[in-house]
């Protein structure tokens, strides 16, 4: 491909009558394969075009200079936080977006819920452990994905016996 989302893996074909070749992929990275694969990141909050350069010669020691400016675009990152992290139900969590690049949001819940609002908003009414997940999408299609545990607890629930002999109590705490 001539662009794509990081990291973009490119296979250059070979040059019909060469048989050396020279590659400089624009990044630190070269190769004398005929037909290498190499594998392009970016970092950045925009997008890199690189500049390839190959040097082929034929059997008769003729010798050409090919261009090629492969971009790869600008990955989002996904990050989110959370409040509060664990608790009773009903739990109500407010999720603070901290994506960049992020031009769409999908969120799951763990428990069913989806979302696509940039901040949301979800209560759980059931105990357990939900992981929470964000695909952040870019405007050029990239995506980048993360996620984090929520603590649901039950309420306490209180229960004892007791056994009474003479004057004397014993009881015994059931309580979960």
């Amino acid at each position: 491909p001539a662009s794509g989302c990081p990291p973009l893996s490119i296979n250059f074909p070979p040059v019909l009558g060469a048989t050396a070749y020279n590659w400089n992929f624009g990044d630190g990275g070269t190769s004398v394969s005929a037909n290498p694969v190499h594998t392009f990141t970016n970092i950045s909050a925009s997008n890199v075009t690189y500049t390839v350069t190959l040097i082929a010669s034929n059997a008769f020691s003729c010798v050409d200079t090919v261009y090629g400016f492969p971009v790869v675009f600008a990955k989002p990152t996904a990050g989110f936080t959370l409040s509060p992290v664990s608790g009773c139900s009903p739990l109500n969590v407010n999720y603070t977006n901290q994506s960049n690049l992020n031009v769409n949001n999908n969120w799951s819940f763990g428990d069913g819920g989806t979302s696509s609002a940039i901040d949301p908003t979800r209560t759980y009414a059931c105990p357990g452990s939900y992981y929470v997940t964000l695909l952040a999408t870019a405007s050029n299609g990239c995506t980048s994905y993360t996620g984090q545990a929520v603590t649901v607890s039950g309420d306490p629930a209180p229960d004892f016996s007791y056994t009474a002999t003479g004057t004397t109590v014993n009881f015994t705490d059931l309580s979960v």
